[in-house]
């Protein structure tokens, strides 16, 4: 997305994270910092005093837990979610939440159900 494009998602949501350039060194990374202001850091960390206007940008998605994806759900954020598991081979792609769930209980007991959602990294889709 364009520079613009990033900012206006940015002003509509500031808990989203934007990356330009990622995996090269000059990788720089757009946040609206604690004090509600517009940051842009390189990928060291040392704070960029200007940008080009040019760029292209991608939402940096940073992975919930089960127990925040619940909280999230309750509050009315999109249901949408992608799930990667760190300790077995199961992995979910925009699936709604109830049908997840069926699909992990078609496929799995209790102890491997209960190991998924503790330990797999959970990401909401807009």
């Amino acid at each position: 997305m364009k520079t613009w494009e990033m900012i206006k998602e940015l002003t509509e949501n500031p808990k989203k994270k934007f990356v330009s350039d990622k995996g090269l060194p000059c990788e720089i990374i757009a946040y609206v910092n604690t004090i509600n202001v517009l940051t842009f850091k390189y990928k060291d960390g040392e704070i960029s005093r200007g940008m080009f206007i040019g760029r292209e940008w991608e939402e940096v998605k940073e992975p919930l837990s089960f127990i925040e994806v619940l909280k999230a759900i309750e509050e009315g954020v999109p249901s949408y979610l992608s799930l990667e598991s760190e300790t077995s081979d199961v992995g979910y792609e925009n699936w709604a939440l109830d049908e997840m769930l069926a699909d992990l209980t078609d496929c799995f007991g209790s102890d491997e159900i209960a190991d998924i959602l503790l330990n797999s990294k959970f990401y909401i889709n807009d």
